[in-house]
């Protein structure tokens, strides 16, 4: 009887220390789970920091970019660029000018070298204009941008959607300071004049399109004039 007694102690003994091994082991187990939301909360706050760092300078870099266009629209001659088909029909002075009563302004400043007519046998549905590389490219009217980026055929391009729900289509760009949704207003700065795509010189390819993004394309010099904007040249 007494080994039987002196077993059931020695078990008691035995599972009261696997007990108190037990209960050590939850409690480092749930020392170890704080640390590791502490540590997953500290690496979401350096990631929300690093983010909004990033944003901040992604904005700021933009602003830049902006103001170096402008100071260079207001620094600028009339442009002077070689024209791609030859010609040299000049078409505005580098500051966008807007008119009274029409608030339209000027997309960029250069030379026309194609018109809204057909070229080597095929129709082309805007004007090309020929400008230095950089030259900046502005919204001649209010609207929001519904593309903004890659773009077949043109390397980059830009679409605003305009309030009366005309599209113009920027393309051949170097680079672009909207993106898609964004409000802006005429006269702003959304481009600069580029040579990517399928392009063979530094050139706006501006068009205006009356039946969605991609369709029912129209004369911009029209389009232009009855928001107050008369480019001069040959077109």
């Amino acid at each position: 009887m007494g080994t039987f007694q002196a077993a059931v102690q020695s078990v008691s003994a035995q599972r009261a220390r696997y007990e108190k091994q037990l209960q050590d082991a939850q409690v480092n187990l749930l020392s170890l789970q704080g640390q590791r939301n502490a540590y997953q909360a500290w690496e979401n706050q350096q990631a929300q920091q690093q983010a909004a760092e990033a944003a901040q300078a992604a904005a700021s870099a933009k602003a830049t970019a902006q103001a170096a266009a402008r100071a260079r629209a207001a620094a600028e001659q009339p442009a002077s660029a070689t024209p791609i088909d030859g010609t040299s029909s000049q078409v505005t002075s580098a500051k966008p000018a807007t008119r009274s009563g029409g608030g339209g302004v000027a997309p960029t400043s250069g030379r026309f070298t194609t018109c809204f007519e057909v070229r080597w046998g095929t129709m082309h549905n805007a004007v090309d204009i020929a400008a230095p590389m950089g030259t900046p490219i502005y919204a001649p009217a209010s609207g929001r941008v519904v593309r903004a980026g890659t773009a077949t055929g043109y390397g980059l391009a830009v679409y605003i959607q305009h309030d009366d729900g005309s599209v113009t289509v920027y393309g051949h760009i170097n680079d672009y300071f909207v993106s898609v949704g964004q409000r802006v207003s005429a006269g702003e700065v959304i481009a600069e004049v580029g040579n990517r795509g399928q392009s063979t010189g530094p050139h706006l390819h501006f068009q205006v399109n009356t039946n969605g993004m991609y369709a029912g394309a129209t004369d911009p010099i029209p389009w232009l004039a009855a928001r107050g904007v008369d480019m001069g040249g040959r077109c």
